[in-house]
């Protein structure tokens, strides 16, 4: 009986104690100088209005023109003899620029020649629009 007697004591004083600790911090906290919110400072924006705008409208589009062919006869074209069709059909597409045209009085190239046949088909593809400002 007399250990749960000192151990009662004990437990009591440590209640106290805890107490009066608690009790300390509470007091600091009350004393303490409380921190105030900062405040928002916002600025106010003068948005100016223009008197004039500048607009513009951007197209794009795909145009694609089909001429009328160029015959051309081949043993007139030492440069293609010896050669498959699909190897004459590269070799004129990488090099019809430096080739003869058929007609070499008003052409200087096959390409100048192809270039000035008549249109057989024009098309307009894609066509967009676009509003931009200056």
């Amino acid at each position: 009986m007399k250990n749960l007697k000192k151990l009662e004591q004990v437990s009591t004083k440590m209640w106290i104690s805890d107490k009066k600790n608690n009790m300390k911090k509470e007091k600091a906290k009350m004393a303490a100088p409380k921190k105030e919110k900062k405040k928002k400072v916002t600025e106010e924006v003068v948005v100016e209005t223009p008197k004039t705008i500048s607009v513009k409208m951007v197209e794009y589009y795909s145009t694609m023109v089909v001429r009328e062919p160029i015959e051309i006869n081949v043993t007139d074209y030492p440069e293609l003899n010896g050669m498959s069709e699909e190897e004459m059909k590269d070799y004129i597409k990488y090099n019809w620029s430096d080739m003869k045209p058929t007609n070499t009085q008003w052409y200087d190239s096959l390409y100048d020649e192809c270039m000035q046949s008549d249109v057989m088909r024009e098309k307009i593809t894609g066509e967009e629009q676009e509003c931009h400002f200056d």
